[in-house]
């Protein structure tokens, strides 16, 4: 996990330090930026992120800022960049004045990449989350009906199924302990001492349709 992580940002943030010797120090400016972040909105945050010329006339636009559209240090993007500590500014003075619906509705319109801030309460009544079915529900034998998080990607020659429930208390206990080496009789010894009856069950596979 950790080497992933770390090959996921160098993607961007190597710049200069891919060479040998170094031209300069890891990290991407513009992603280090402060100001760049979610924006407050009227009622949450929003990822606002304009980014090609027509990004930012169309943002100029909306938000009436045309002092912009003619300063020569916004221009184009090689300019922008030496200045992009002010349009993100300017992005976090506009961004409380309209709902997050409001700036997502403006922003797919004119293909601004955005997106809500969602709160961990609010992931399962996403539009995409629900189209995409990553919730779902299962009955467990003993804790009853819960909710599950399928993997994110599918495929259609391996469709996600869940095998088995999360395991009750002692469930696997016998099978560790084989595994560990322990013949039937050293298992036996020990779940007598724990005073715990062996079990015959393993985990319980989910039934179907319950996937």
């Amino acid at each position: 996990m950790f080497e992933t992580t770390v090959e996921f940002n160098l993607v961007e943030h190597i710049t200069g330090a891919a060479f040998v010797p170094p031209l300069g120090r890891a990290g991407f400016g513009r992603l280090l930026a402060a100001r760049r972040k979610p924006y407050r909105t009227a009622d949450g945050y929003a990822c606002i992120l304009p980014y090609s010329d027509r990004n930012w006339q169309d943002f100029y636009d909306f938000t009436g800022r045309g002092e912009f559209k003619t300063d020569p240090r916004f221009a184009r993007l090689a300019e922008r960049v030496q200045n992009i500590d002010i349009l993100y500014a300017m992005i976090e003075e506009e961004a409380p004045k309209r709902d997050t619906a409001e700036w997502v509705a403006f922003c797919d319109r004119v293909s601004i990449p955005c997106m809500p801030v969602l709160s961990l309460d609010e992931l399962e009544d996403d539009p995409q989350i629900a189209a995409s079915g990553l919730f779902a529900e299962a009955e467990h034998p003993s804790e009853g009906r819960y909710r599950s998080v399928r993997r994110p990607v599918t495929f259609s020659a391996d469709p996600f199924e869940i095998r088995r429930h999360a395991p009750r208390l002692g469930e696997h206990t016998e099978e560790v302990l084989a595994e560990a080496g322990l013949d039937r009789a050293a298992v036996a010894a020990i779940l007598d001492d724990l005073g715990a009856e062996p079990r015959a069950d393993a985990s319980t596979p989910v039934p179907a349709g319950e996937s």
